[in-house]
C-alpha cells in the first residue's frame, strides 16, 4: 500500500515511510496521477526537468526510485514506449496541493499587448508608387 502526503512531502510503503528527494517525489508523483497507464519518457522529463530530453538522468532516477520503494511497488519499464506502475492495492493518495492545482491557482499575468499605430510605416519611407522621379 502507497500513501503519498503532497504537502508533508512523505511517501509510505506499508508500515515504512521512504525517504525521497524532490526529484524522485516529482517522478513518482507522475506515476500517481496515472496508475496502471503508460508514462512517456518526454513526459517525465518535461514535467520534472522542464526539458525534452534528460539524458541519463531519468534513468538513474528511476533506478533510485525503484530500490527506494522495494518490492512492493513495481514500475515497468515498456521498451520503446515509457514506463507503468502498476496498481498497487490499497493505494490511498491523502489530499494535498498537486502540480496541477499549484499551477491554476496562481494569479495569472495579462497578455502583453502590442501598441497599435494609427498609420502603418510603409518601406519606401513614405513616398508613395509611381511618385518618384521617371
Amino acid at each position: 500500500m502507497i500513501t503519498m502526503d503532497y504537502d508533508a512531502h512523505k511517501v509510505t510503503v506499508g508500515e515504512r515511510d521512504v525517504e525521497l528527494t524532490r526529484k524522485e517525489f516529482q517522478v513518482l508523483t507522475c506515476f500517481v496521477e496515472r496508475p496502471g497507464r503508460i508514462v512517456t519518457r518526454d513526459l517525465l522529463a518535461y514535467r520534472v526537468w522542464n526539458t525534452l530530453d534528460p539524458g541519463k538522468t531519468l534513468d538513474m532516477h528511476l533506478s533510485t526510485l525503484r530500490r527506494k520503494l522495494g518490492e512492493d511497488v513495481t514500475i515497468k519499464t515498456l521498451r520503446g514506449i515509457g514506463y507503468r506502475l502498476d496498481k498497487a492495492p490499497g493505494f490511498q493518495r491523502i489530499p494535498g496541493l498537486s502540480r496541477a492545482r499549484a499551477r491554476s491557482s496562481r494569479p495569472r499575468r495579462a497578455p502583453r499587448r502590442r501598441p497599435r499605430y494609427t498609420e502603418s510605416p510603409s518601406r519606401d519611407g513614405g513616398r508613395e508608387r509611381g511618385s518618384g522621379s521617371p
